[in-house]
């Protein structure tokens, strides 16, 4: 059962009710959301009417419309911190493949080193 129903300023509810304890328990609800990109307006047609009644009272046209652009600069942070992070690992993946090639040509290079001297090893031997 509710108890009551909290309006912060941002325009999150918070639907308090009882705990089988008696202690109270907080569910927020926002105005809306970010989903595939898009805000999405929260529905609250299956909340009981003092929720539907606090969500009509709180979401005005200006309070939503500041809780879309948040919603949205949210994403677009997060998408940034995302492309960032794929940056960087790219970056890593670079520096790991040009030190695998480094590490390929060393190999290549004293492989050729004890070969030539085989060769001549054998061509010494030869002359002889």
């Amino acid at each position: 059962m509710i108890s009551s129903v909290e309006i912060q300023k941002d325009g999150v509810l918070f639907v308090v009710t009882r705990n089988e304890d008696g202690g109270p328990h907080r569910r927020p609800i926002n105005p809306g959301h970010i989903e595939s990109g898009k805000y999405v307006p929260t529905d609250t047609s299956g909340e009981p009417p003092m929720v539907k009644a606090a969500a009509d009272h709180a979401w005005t046209p200006d309070v939503v419309a500041a809780w879309q652009q948040r919603c949205e600069d949210q994403a677009k942070a997060l998408e940034a911190e995302a492309a960032a992070a794929a940056a960087k690992e790219q970056e890593a993946v670079d520096a790991q493949a040009r030190l695998d090639v480094q590490k390929a040509r060393a190999s290549q290079k004293e492989m050729l080193k004890t070969l030539i001297a085989e060769v001549l090893s054998e061509q010494a031997a030869k002359g002889k």
